[in-house]
């Protein structure tokens, strides 16, 4: 940062992109909106009817493990978000 912009207390920002309050309030405004699963059957019930769109009734079905799986583990996520602070780790 520049002494001049130092003095007019501006901060460098990603041009192109919102200003980090902002951002945060679109993204709890986009989680907010939209429709949270009330219970992991119906989320499953919803992820197998996609599979099945996709792959077939016999895919899906063979699938199903993992999808009770995916379905747990968006709803922990989604009961338990992380903090907007909190960078995702990549590994």
């Amino acid at each position: 940062m520049t002494h001049a912009a130092a003095r007019l207390n501006l901060t460098p920002v990603d041009v192109g992109s919102e200003p980090p309050k902002k951002q945060a309030q679109l993204e709890a405004a986009a989680v907010s909106e939209s429709p949270a699963p009330q219970s992991q059957e119906r989320l499953v019930e919803s992820l197998s009817a996609r599979a099945s769109e996709l792959w077939g009734r016999e895919r899906a079905e063979q699938a199903r493990q993992i999808i009770e799986e995916t379905a747990a583990a968006i709803l922990r996520v989604t009961r338990n978000p992380p903090s907007q602070e909190e960078e995702p780790a990549f590994y």
